[in-house]
């Protein structure tokens, strides 16, 4: 699903119009990804959990010449399903 088919979807069930939904996604979408840089974690019970985590610097390798290269540690966003997302 895109994001302009999740503003349909949530003008079509809230019955608003679909500039007013882009206006809730964006300020949710904006809001989750402040909650999560805040704190480190954010949780949305019966969805799933997102939590930032620090990568260690490694080693790599450049496909095409083969050139061994180092990669920078960096922050990554990691989502893990609740148990009830999907039904299962």
């Amino acid at each position: 699903m895109t994001k302009a088919e999740l503003v349909k979807e949530v003008s079509r069930e809230t019955g608003i119009t679909q500039a007013e939904a882009t206006s809730v996604v964006d300020a949710t979408l904006k809001h989750m990804a402040k909650g999560t840089e805040k704190d480190g974690v954010l949780s949305l019970q019966g969805f799933g959990t997102f939590k930032t985590q620090i990568t260690k610097e490694r080693m790599g390798r450049v496909p095409s010449t083969g050139e061994v290269v180092k990669i920078a540690s960096r922050k990554v966003v990691k989502f893990k399903t609740s148990k009830d997302f999907l039904g299962k």
